[in-house]
């Protein structure tokens, strides 16, 4: 194979493996909250940008932010959905979409 061609398969060797990480890093800092109390989750972020009722004992905490990549401002949406145990709401699921990469807590 010609030299070049190695070179070009290699760069997106790496891209792909630092792209798969990236995510990763991100599924990962957002699953361990899961079982958290939203009390320790507001003490790292900081109060919610919205949080909606589900139902009477589940709720959705969601936070807003903006970034930007190669000079295109996204959003990042991070969201926390708690049930209300009858001491604590707990954390049970998260979802995020169009986030940098995020190291987990």
């Amino acid at each position: 194979m010609h030299k070049s061609k190695i070179g070009i398969i290699t760069t997106l060797l790496v891209f792909s493996v630092i792209s798969i990480a990236g995510c990763t890093t991100t599924y990962l800092y957002m699953t361990n909250w899961e079982g958290s109390t939203i009390d320790e989750l507001y003490w790292d972020l900081g109060k919610a940008d919205k949080v909606e009722d589900l139902n009477t004992y589940e709720r959705v905490h969601t936070w807003y932010s903006t970034w930007t990549d190669d000079g295109q401002v996204k959003t990042c949406t991070k969201s926390f959905y708690t049930r209300n145990n009858g001491h604590a709401e707990v954390i049970t699921n998260t979802s995020y979409s169009d986030c940098p990469f995020l190291t987990p807590k």
